[in-house]
C-alpha cells in the first residue's frame, strides 16, 4: 500500500491497519486520510491488500472524520468482510475504484458493502458515502451492496453482488468521464463532466420508495445504460439529465434499462436540462424500461466544446 499525501493525520489521527481489519480511515473528528493502493511491481506483479480475517475486522472508510480509499492502475483490495463507506455521525467516507479497459480482474473484493447511513450495517445517520467506479472498473461483492441515506453509487464497469438495495436517500448515478486523452486535454472544470456510460450488475436491483437513479443524455445514442442479469423491483424517482445542447425529437428512444424481470414503476420522473412543455412516456415491456420523446424538446444546455491548448512558440 501507498500512502498519500503525507500528513500528520497519517500518524496521529488518520489510518490504523491491524491484521483483523482497517479501522479509521479519518479515524478522529476532524481528520483527513487518504489510502491508494496502485500499480505493479518491478516483476509485472499487481498490488495486493487484504485486509479482515474469517473471525472479524471490517474495512472502515470515513470512521469520524473524513476517509478516501483509492485503488487503480491494476491494483488489487479484498475486504475479507464488510466494507462501510461512511460510518459515525458527521463523517465522510469515499472510495474510488479506477479500471483498466480490457481487465476483468476484480479491483476490489468485499463480503458486503454498505455506502452511507443504513441500519442494515450499523451505520449512523449523519455519515455520508461514496463509492465511484470508473473506466469500466470491476468490483466483486459476495453478499448485497447497501446505499443508505446520504449514499452515492456512481458506477461505469461491471458490479457483481447478490442485490443491490438503494435505500430511502440513496442514489445510484451512472456513467462518469473516462480518464481518456480526450478528457485529460479539456479544461479542469470540463475534464469531470458526466459522460455517459454502462454499469452492468450480476445481480438484482431494488429501489425504494425515496431512493434516486440518474440517467444521463448526451446524444440520440449517447445515453447511460444499466444491464441487470437478475430481477429489478422499480420505484423512487428517476432522474433524465440531458446535456450538451441536446434535445429529443418527437419518437426518440432511450432503453437506459434492461432486466430480464421488471416489477414496479419509478414514482416520480424528472427532467434536467429541457425547456418545460417536454412530454415523454416510461414504459417497461420485453424486459426493456425506456423513455419515449411525444413531442420536441427544447435544450437548456450548450454543447461542449473541446479546448485544446497548443504550446507557445517563441521566435
Amino acid at each position: 500500500p501507498r500512502f498519500l499525501p503525507p500528513s500528520p493525520n497519517l500518524t496521529r489521527f488518520g489510518l490504523s491497519l491491524f491484521g483483523s481489519g482497517l479501522s479509521g480511515l479519518g479515524k478522529v473528528a476532524g481528520s483527513q486520510t487518504l489510502l491508494s493502493i496502485s500499480g505493479l511491481n518491478a516483476n509485472g506483479a499487481r498490488s495486493k491488500a487484504r485486509i479482515g480475517t474469517q473471525t472479524g475486522g471490517d474495512c472502515l472508510v470515513g470512521f469520524a472524520g473524513r476517509g478516501s480509499l483509492e485503488v487503480k492502475n491494476h491494483a488489487e483490495l479484498e475486504c475479507v468482510n464488510t466494507l462501510k463507506v461512511g460510518v459515525g455521525a458527521g463523517s465522510t467516507g469515499s472510495v474510488l475504484v479506477i479500471g483498466q479497459t480490457g481487465d476483468p480482474t476484480p479491483l476490489l473484493k468485499a463480503k458486503k458493502l454498505c455506502i452511507g447511513a443504513t441500519a442494515a450495517c450499523g451505520t449512523t445517520t449523519g455519515a455520508t458515502g461514496d463509492f465511484d467506479m470508473r473506466d469500466d472498473a470491476v468490483v466483486q461483492i459476495a453478499g448485497d451492496v447497501i446505499v443508505g441515506r446520504a449514499g452515492r453509487l456512481s458506477a461505469d464497469g461491471v458490479l457483481t453482488a447478490t442485490t443491490v438495495i438503494i435505500e430511502d436517500g440513496g442514489v445510484i448515478e451512472l456513467g462518469l468521464t473516462p480518464l481518456t486523452l480526450a478528457s485529460q486535454m479539456r479544461s479542469a472544470r470540463d475534464a469531470f463532466l458526466a459522460q455517459p456510460g454502462t454499469l452492468t450488475l450480476n445481480g438484482n436491483l431494488s429501489l425504494s420508495a425515496s431512493a434516486v437513479i440518474t440517467i444521463d443524455v448526451t446524444s440520440a445514442t449517447d445515453f447511460d445504460k444499466l444491464i441487470v442479469t437478475g430481477n429489478s423491483a422499480l420505484n423512487g424517482k428517476l432522474v433524465l439529465n440531458f446535456s450538451n445542447g441536446y434535445a429529443p425529437k418527437q419518437g426518440d428512444s432511450f432503453r437506459f434499462l434492461s432486466s430480464p424481470n421488471t416489477s414496479g414503476a419509478f414514482a416520480n420522473v424528472e427532467i434536467a436540462g429541457l425547456a418545460p412543455g417536454f412530454q415523454f412516456a416510461v414504459t417497461t415491456s420485453g424486459g426493456t424500461t425506456q423513455l419515449v420523446a411525444n413531442n420536441n424538446g427544447g435544450a437548456t444546455t450548450q454543447r461542449e466544446q473541446l479546448r485544446v491548448l497548443l504550446p507557445l512558440v517563441r521566435r
